[in-house]
Protein backbone atom coordinates (compact mmCIF):
# COMPACT_ATOMS: atom_id res chain seq x y z
CA UNK A 1 0.00 0.00 0.00
CA UNK A 2 1.32 3.58 -0.86
CA UNK A 3 1.88 5.64 2.42
CA UNK A 4 -0.29 8.75 2.78
CA UNK A 5 2.80 9.74 6.12
CA UNK A 6 5.61 9.15 6.80
CA UNK A 7 7.29 8.48 10.40
CA UNK A 8 10.91 9.06 10.98
CA UNK A 9 13.34 7.71 14.00
CA UNK A 10 15.91 10.59 14.01
CA UNK A 11 19.47 9.26 14.64
CA UNK A 12 20.59 6.79 12.70
CA UNK A 13 18.04 7.08 10.02
CA UNK A 14 18.33 11.39 9.42
CA UNK A 15 21.68 11.50 11.38
CA UNK A 16 24.44 9.72 12.19
CA UNK A 17 24.99 11.09 15.96
CA UNK A 18 25.21 7.57 17.79
CA UNK A 19 28.59 7.63 17.91
CA UNK A 20 29.07 11.22 19.43
CA UNK A 21 25.68 10.21 22.16
CA UNK A 22 27.98 7.03 22.92
CA UNK A 23 31.62 8.68 23.32
CA UNK A 24 29.75 11.50 25.34
CA UNK A 25 28.45 8.83 27.88
CA UNK A 26 31.72 6.83 27.95
CA UNK A 27 33.12 10.28 29.43
CA UNK A 28 30.46 11.00 31.99
CA UNK A 29 30.25 6.92 33.47
CA UNK A 30 34.20 6.66 33.05
CA UNK A 31 34.49 8.84 35.97
CA UNK A 32 32.00 6.18 37.76
CA UNK A 33 33.45 3.36 36.58
CA UNK A 34 30.45 2.50 34.32
CA UNK A 35 32.07 2.73 31.14
CA UNK A 36 31.18 0.28 28.49
CA UNK A 37 32.52 -1.07 25.00
CA UNK A 38 31.80 0.31 21.26
CA UNK A 39 29.85 -3.16 21.05
CA UNK A 40 28.42 -3.04 24.07
CA UNK A 41 26.53 -0.02 23.14
CA UNK A 42 25.59 -0.78 19.49
CA UNK A 43 24.21 -4.42 20.62
CA UNK A 44 22.29 -3.67 23.93
CA UNK A 45 21.85 0.54 24.80
CA UNK A 46 21.51 1.18 20.61
CA UNK A 47 17.72 2.76 20.37
CA UNK A 48 16.87 3.32 24.16
CA UNK A 49 16.41 7.12 25.90
CA UNK A 50 18.70 8.29 27.70
CA UNK A 51 16.88 7.20 31.26
CA UNK A 52 16.58 4.23 29.81
CA UNK A 53 19.88 3.50 28.75
CA UNK A 54 21.03 4.40 32.59
CA UNK A 55 18.82 2.25 34.05
CA UNK A 56 19.79 -0.61 32.03
CA UNK A 57 23.80 0.57 32.62
CA UNK A 58 23.13 0.82 36.79
CA UNK A 59 21.20 -2.43 36.80
CA UNK A 60 23.83 -4.13 34.80
CA UNK A 61 26.54 -3.41 36.87
CA UNK A 62 24.32 -4.08 40.12
CA UNK A 63 24.15 -0.45 41.38
CA UNK A 64 21.61 1.86 42.64
CA UNK A 65 20.14 4.74 40.36
CA UNK A 66 18.25 7.79 41.77
CA UNK A 67 16.56 10.00 40.36
CA UNK A 68 18.78 13.01 40.84
CA UNK A 69 22.09 11.37 39.84
CA UNK A 70 20.06 10.13 37.21
CA UNK A 71 19.03 13.46 36.13
CA UNK A 72 22.87 14.74 36.95
CA UNK A 73 24.38 12.80 34.70
CA UNK A 74 21.91 13.27 31.62
CA UNK A 75 23.38 17.14 32.32
CA UNK A 76 26.72 16.32 31.81
CA UNK A 77 26.28 14.28 28.83
CA UNK A 78 23.90 16.76 27.24
CA UNK A 79 26.82 19.51 27.81
CA UNK A 80 29.03 17.16 26.07
CA UNK A 81 26.77 16.30 23.38
CA UNK A 82 25.77 20.23 22.34
CA UNK A 83 29.64 20.82 22.32
CA UNK A 84 30.57 17.85 19.91
CA UNK A 85 27.02 18.94 18.05
CA UNK A 86 28.65 22.49 17.32
CA UNK A 87 31.66 21.13 15.81
CA UNK A 88 29.66 18.67 13.52
CA UNK A 89 26.27 16.67 12.87
CA UNK A 90 27.28 13.68 10.15
CA UNK A 91 23.92 13.37 7.98
CA UNK A 92 22.60 10.07 6.62
CA UNK A 93 23.67 8.80 3.24
CA UNK A 94 21.39 10.84 0.86
CA UNK A 95 19.18 12.46 3.54
CA UNK A 96 19.11 15.88 1.81
CA UNK A 97 17.45 14.92 -1.60
CA UNK A 98 15.14 12.43 0.24
CA UNK A 99 13.92 14.67 2.95
CA UNK A 100 13.22 17.44 -0.19
CA UNK A 101 11.66 14.67 -1.79
CA UNK A 102 9.34 13.62 0.27
CA UNK A 103 8.30 16.61 2.09
CA UNK A 104 6.60 18.22 -1.11
CA UNK A 105 4.40 15.11 -1.23
CA UNK A 106 3.59 13.54 2.28
CA UNK A 107 3.27 14.72 6.25
CA UNK A 108 6.32 13.77 8.01
CA UNK A 109 6.38 13.28 11.69
CA UNK A 110 9.65 12.57 14.14
CA UNK A 111 9.69 9.76 17.30
CA UNK A 112 12.56 10.07 18.73
CA UNK A 113 14.09 9.02 22.15
CA UNK A 114 16.04 12.03 22.16
CA UNK A 115 16.17 14.59 24.18
CA UNK A 116 14.47 17.65 22.69
CA UNK A 117 17.19 20.41 23.01
CA UNK A 118 19.59 18.04 21.50
CA UNK A 119 16.92 17.32 18.86
CA UNK A 120 15.84 21.17 18.17
CA UNK A 121 19.43 22.27 18.01
CA UNK A 122 20.46 19.76 15.22
CA UNK A 123 17.10 20.26 13.15
CA UNK A 124 17.46 24.49 13.71
CA UNK A 125 20.97 24.65 12.84
CA UNK A 126 20.59 22.07 9.51
CA UNK A 127 17.28 24.29 9.12
CA UNK A 128 14.97 21.41 8.45
CA UNK A 129 12.50 21.87 11.43
CA UNK A 130 9.95 23.33 8.91
CA UNK A 131 9.70 19.77 7.39
CA UNK A 132 8.33 18.12 10.00
CA UNK A 133 4.66 18.67 11.12
CA UNK A 134 5.20 16.52 14.17
CA UNK A 135 8.09 16.02 16.53
CA UNK A 136 8.01 13.61 19.64
CA UNK A 137 10.74 13.60 21.95
CA UNK A 138 11.52 11.88 24.92
CA UNK A 139 9.71 14.29 26.77
CA UNK A 140 6.56 13.86 24.82
CA UNK A 141 5.81 10.60 26.30
CA UNK A 142 6.20 8.22 29.37
CA UNK A 143 7.63 5.81 28.01
CA UNK A 144 10.38 5.31 25.63
CA UNK A 145 10.81 2.27 22.70
CA UNK A 146 10.16 0.04 22.11
CA UNK A 147 7.17 0.68 23.80
CA UNK A 148 5.03 1.85 20.80
CA UNK A 149 3.37 4.75 22.92
CA UNK A 150 5.32 7.43 20.79
CA UNK A 151 4.55 6.26 17.08
CA UNK A 152 0.68 5.74 18.14
CA UNK A 153 1.21 9.50 19.59
CA UNK A 154 2.47 10.75 16.19
CA UNK A 155 0.08 8.59 14.75
CA UNK A 156 -3.19 10.46 16.50
CA UNK A 157 -1.84 14.07 15.42
CA UNK A 158 -1.00 12.75 11.78
CA UNK A 159 -4.67 11.73 11.86
CA UNK A 160 -6.17 15.00 13.26
CA UNK A 161 -3.28 17.16 11.01
CA UNK A 162 -5.95 17.63 8.37
CA UNK A 163 -9.30 16.73 7.02
CA UNK A 164 -8.19 13.30 5.49
CA UNK A 165 -10.67 12.09 3.13
CA UNK A 166 -10.79 8.93 3.77
CA UNK A 167 -9.64 8.96 6.86
CA UNK A 168 -5.73 8.18 7.85
CA UNK A 169 -5.18 4.31 8.70
CA UNK A 170 -2.26 3.21 10.28
CA UNK A 171 -1.36 1.03 7.72
CA UNK A 172 -0.68 3.87 5.38
CA UNK A 173 1.45 5.65 7.49
CA UNK A 174 5.35 4.49 7.39
CA UNK A 175 7.98 4.43 9.67
CA UNK A 176 11.64 4.59 8.96
CA UNK A 177 14.05 2.70 11.75
CA UNK A 178 17.07 1.75 12.31
CA UNK A 179 17.35 -0.01 15.69
CA UNK A 180 16.04 -3.19 17.58
CA UNK A 181 14.19 -0.97 19.84
CA UNK A 182 12.59 0.79 17.59
CA UNK A 183 11.47 -1.83 14.85
CA UNK A 184 9.87 -3.80 17.68
CA UNK A 185 8.00 -0.24 18.68
CA UNK A 186 7.02 -0.12 15.46
CA UNK A 187 5.68 -3.85 15.10
CA UNK A 188 3.64 -3.07 18.66
CA UNK A 189 1.69 -0.05 17.12
CA UNK A 190 0.87 -1.79 14.23
CA UNK A 191 2.43 0.77 12.11
CA UNK A 192 4.60 -0.54 8.80
CA UNK A 193 8.16 0.21 9.07
CA UNK A 194 11.62 -0.37 6.97
CA UNK A 195 14.78 -0.61 8.29
CA UNK A 196 17.55 2.14 7.44
CA UNK A 197 20.38 0.70 7.03
CA UNK A 198 23.44 3.60 7.01
CA UNK A 199 21.55 5.10 3.63
CA UNK A 200 17.93 6.35 2.44
CA UNK A 201 18.78 6.64 -1.45
CA UNK A 202 17.10 3.15 -1.83
CA UNK A 203 14.13 4.23 -0.69
CA UNK A 204 11.99 5.91 -3.16
CA UNK A 205 8.11 7.37 -2.54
Amino acid sequence: MTPRALIFDFDGVLVDLEPLHMKAWQEVLKPIDLTFSDKDYEERYLGLNDRDFLALRFKEAGKKLSQTLCNELIQKKEHKTTKFFSKEIPLIDGVQDFLKKVSQKYPLAIVTGGLSNEVYFVLDHLKWRPLFKIIITSGDVQKGKPDPEGFLKAYEKLKNLCEWNPPLQKSECLIFEDSQYGMEAAKRAGIPFVQVRGSLRGFDY
